[in-house]
C-alpha cells in the first residue's frame, strides 16, 4: 500500500542516516591527531583510575571491540574515500600557501579592504555569481562596511550594502545602516499551515484554511532601507533598535521551474498584500548576548552562548493593511565535548506575529524551511503565525582546516497559541563540510533531506550560527 512504502521509505533513509553518522564520526575519530589533542588538554582519568587505584580491566567486554570496528569498517572507508579530494585540496592549500596569494590577490591596505567573487548554491534556486566588497576598519574605528551583487538565473538578482560605523569613541554607542534590493524571478509559496504537500487541485485553494499544501512560485520584488543603533549595556551584552522601510510587489512567476504560479493554484484575494503590493515600516527592539569562545588552536566555536530576543511593531503607509507586532527569540548553546574540536550545538527558535491574517501581508508570516531553519525542507516550506524550530548538531573536526556536521531539526508552524502541541512535527536532517582559516571561517556544504523526502543542497560563505533577524 502506498502509506506502508511511504513508511518504509523513510525508514530505510533513517537507517542509512544513522549508519552514516557513526561511519563519519569513526572517520573523524580515526583522523584526529592525538598529539594536538594531548596538547590542548592533559588525558581525562580512566574509569580504573578515577581514585588512583589501578584495577584490572574486564578481558570479555574488551574483546568484543572487534565486532563495531568490523561492521563500520567499510562504511569508514567509503566516507574516506569520499573525502579524499577535499583532503588533497587542503594539502595544495598549505604546500602552496594558497591563503596568502588569495588575501594578496584580493584584499588591500593590511587586508582591511576586500574586492573578491562569491558563488552560492541554493536546492530550488540554483546557482548564483557576483562579487563582494568589504571594509574591516571603516573610519579606523573598527567599522565595517559590506557591499554585494549576486546574480543567478533562477536566484534573481541582489543588491545589499551594510555599514556600521564601529564603537564611537569612548561611548558604548554604534550606528548603521543596510540598503537592499532583490528580484526573485521565482519564489516559494507552498500555502499556509503544516499541511501535507499534494498535487494541485482544479478548483482554487483558499490558503487560509490551512488543510493544503502545494508547491507554487511567484515573483518577488522588494526594497529595504532603514537605519540602526546599538548600545552596549555589558561585555557581552547589546540592545539595538532599527527601523526599516520596506516596499514589495507581486507577480507571475517569470521562471516557474515546473511549479504553477501561485495565483493560479491560491485565491489571490486571500493572500494579504499579493495583488496591491505592500508598503510598510517596521520598528524593533532587539536584545542580544554573545559569549562564544573558542579552545586552544581549533578554529571551532566549542563553548558559550548566542542568543537574542527581540519584540517589533510593522505599520502599513496608506493602502497597506499592515499593523501587527512581532515576538521572537534565537538561543544558542555550544558544548565542548572534547579539547574543543568535537563540538555539540543545540538550538531554539520561535517567531510569531501578533493580530488578525487580514492585517498581515502574507510575506510577514513566520516562515521555517531552508538552508538555515528546519533544513531538509523547502525554502518557506511552513508559514504561520507562529513558527518554531529545535536544532541539534555535532561538528568535528577532521583535518586542520576541515571540520565535519551532523544534524537534526525539528519544528512546525501553528496557528494560534492554543493550537500549540507537539504532534505532527516535522523532521530533517543531513550533515556536511565546513572549510576555517587562519583567522575565521571560509564556506560551508550543506546536504539534507527530510520525511517529506528530497535532497537539499546549499553552498554558501555565510556562518552557520547567525541569528535569525526579521528585519
Amino acid at each position: 500500500m502506498p502509506g506502508r512504502d511511504a513508511h518504509g521509505r523513510a525508514r530505510s533513509r533513517v537507517t542509512v542516516l544513522l549508519v552514516f553518522v557513526v561511519a563519519m564520526i569513526a572517520a573523524g575519530n580515526a583522523r584526529a591527531d592525538p598529539k594536538r589533542d594531548t596538547k590542548r588538554e592533559a588525558r581525562p582519568p580512566k574509569s580504573d583510575e578515577a581514585h588512583g587505584i589501578a584495577t584490572p580491566q574486564r578481558r570479555g567486554g574488551r574483546s568484543l571491540v572487534w565486532i563495531p570496528r568490523a561492521i563500520l569498517y567499510i562504511p569508514r572507508r567509503v566516507v574516506e574515500l569520499a573525502l579524499s579530494p577535499v583532503r588533497v585540496a587542503l594539502w595544495a592549500w598549505e604546500r602552496y600557501d594558497l591563503e596568502r596569494r588569495y588575501y594578496r590577490l584580493f584584499f588591500f591596505d593590511g587586508r582591511r579592504f576586500g574586492l573578491y567573487p562569491v558563488v552560492k548554491f541554493t536546492s530550488g534556486f540554483g546557482a548564483s555569481l557576483g562579487v563582494r566588497m568589504v571594509h574591516n576598519d571603516l573610519f579606523r574605528n573598527g567599522g565595517r562596511l559590506d557591499a554585494s551583487l549576486l546574480y543567478g538565473a533562477n536566484y534573481g538578482e541582489r543588491l545589499g550594502l551594510d555599514v556600521d560605523s564601529g564603537w564611537l569613541g569612548a561611548s558604548r554607542m554604534r550606528v548603521g545602516a543596510m540598503v537592499e534590493y532583490r528580484l526573485v524571478p521565482g519564489d516559494r509559496f507552498f500555502g499556509i499551515g503544516n499541511a501535507d504537500l499534494q498535487s494541485a487541485p482544479d478548483e482554487p485553494i483558499d490558503p487560509l484554511r490551512r488543510d493544503a499544501a502545494v508547491s507554487t512560485r511567484f515573483a518577488h520584488r522588494y526594497v529595504r532601507v532603514g537605519p540602526i543603533a546599538t548600545a552596549r549595556l555589558a561585555p557581552p551584552l547589546d540592545l539595538s533598535l532599527s527601523v526599516t522601510f520596506a516596499h514589495r510587489d507581486f507577480s507571475p512567476p517569470e521562471r516557474p521551474a515546473g511549479d504553477p504560479g501561485t495565483a493560479s493554484v491560491f485565491e489571490p484575494r486571500r493572500l494579504v498584500g499579493y495583488e496591491q503590493g505592500v508598503d510598510n515600516v517596521y520598528g524593533q527592539l532587539w536584545l542580544s548576548v554573545d559569549t562564544r569562545r573558542r579552545r586552544g588552536s581549533s578554529r571551532l566555536t566549542s563553548s558559550g552562548w548566542h542568543a537574542a530576543a527581540f519584540a517589533g511593531y510593522t505599520l502599513g503607509l496608506p493602502g497597506d493593511p499592515s499593523r501587527f507586532g512581532r515576538l521572537g527569540l534565537d538561543v544558542q548553546r555550544f558544548i565542548d565535548l572534547w579539547g574543543g574540536n568535537r563540538v555539540l550545538m543545540v538550538r531554539l527558535v520561535g517567531d510569531s506575529v501578533l493580530a488578525p491574517m487580514s492585517r498581515i501581508p502574507f510575506v510577514d508570516l513566520p516562515t521555517i524551511g531552508g538552508p538555515y531553519a528546519l533544513r531538509g525542507h523547502a525554502r518557506a516550506r511552513f508559514r504561520d503565525r507562529i513558527a518554531a524550530y529545535a536544532t541539534a548538531e555535532y561538528v568535528w573536526e577532521i583535518e586542520h582546516r576541515l571540520a565535519g556536521f551532523l544534524f537534526v531539526d525539528t519544528g512546525r508552524v501553528w496557528s494560534t497559541p492554543a493550537e500549540l502541541t507537539l504532534r505532527h512535527l516535522r523532521l530533517g536532517y543531513g550533515g556536511g563540510l565546513q572549510l576555517h582559516s587562519r583567522v575565521g571561517y571560509i564556506a560551508r556544504l550543506q546536504i539534507a533531506s527530510s520525511l517529506e523526502g528530497g535532497v537539499h543542497v546549499n553552498f554558501n560563505f555565510s556562518p552557520p550560527d547567525i541569528l535569525r533577524d526579521p528585519r
